[in-house]
């Protein structure tokens, strides 16, 4: 019996035998992918409800989403949520291997790489309800009469510094809230969900009492975020790849607009 099995081996054209061996070996190979352990790849970000909530385990809009990007791959995201500071510093040294959400700004350019865009986002000014009447900026310049709360690291710092606008450094973004509260502060500019939330959550006892406007131009339309990357996290290259694949899958298969539309509704509709 053996040697029959033997011959009739033997009689299988070469390359059909070539066939049969290399998708074993892919067959075995696949097998190992789906039994292997996972990769931890170290990602930082900073508490930014809807999009990262700080709680254990982290949960939030772009949590949500960068967990369904590494889904179907060997890599699972290790969450460090820390000061905006921090995350730029690990991502900079090659602790962590990307930061998010970011826009690009020249200055990044110069030390991060970039992901594809994670999502477009929108920014607000932030008043106290009448306390801005017939607000309505169209250059950083104009905002020269007015004190702007922020924490440090926001993408308009460089170039509202470069104007002479004077900025109120907060301990967070709360905190810039109560600066306007307290009249230390005239204007907070935010990412316009964020900001909503923040209002919704820390101030529901009295949310009228602050009113929000379009940003100046730049910053009232869509604009991209994405996720700063490494330039010295190991395989960092590769792990680009798996990321920016697997949006572009979630947006093929309609998973990113569901994530999206779902956060958006809830936010919006407090």
């Amino acid at each position: 019996m053996q040697l029959r099995q033997w011959t009739t081996c033997l009689s299988v054209p070469w390359f059909t035998r070539a066939l049969l061996m290399a998708l074993m070996t892919l067959l075995g190979t696949s097998a190992h992918r789906a039994t292997a352990e996972p990769i931890d790849v170290t990602i930082a970000t900073g508490d930014y409800p809807p999009y990262v909530h700080n709680t254990s385990p982290p949960t939030g809009l772009l949590i949500e989403l960068v967990t369904a990007v590494f889904r179907d791959s060997v890599y699972r995201p290790k969450w460090i949520i820390t000061s905006w500071p921090r995350v730029e510093a690990s991502v900079q040294n090659g602790q962590a291997f990307g930061g998010m959400p970011y826009r690009r700004t020249p200055e990044r350019e110069q030390i991060y790489n970039y992901s594809s865009p994670l999502y477009r986002g929108g920014a607000s000014i932030f008043s106290l309800r009448g306390r801005l009447p017939a607000f309505n900026p169209k250059a950083p310049s104009d905002l020269i009469p007015y004190r702007v709360a922020t924490p440090r690291g926001y993408w308009f710092e460089p170039e509202f510094r470069r104007a002479g606008v004077e900025m109120y450094y907060s301990n967070d973004e709360v905190h810039s809230f109560q600066l306007l509260q307290r009249k230390l502060a005239d204007i907070v500019v935010l990412d316009t969900l964020h900001g909503i939330h923040l209002i919704n959550k820390h101030f529901s006892d009295h949310p009228q009492q602050f009113s929000w406007s379009p940003g100046l131009p730049e910053d009232n339309q869509n604009v991209d975020n994405y996720m700063i990357i490494s330039r010295r996290y190991p395989n960092a290259s590769a792990i680009l790849k798996q990321l920016n694949d697997g949006l572009q899958k979630l947006r093929d298969n309609g998973e990113y607009t569901r994530i999206l539309q779902r956060y958006q509704d809830t936010t919006t509709n407090q």
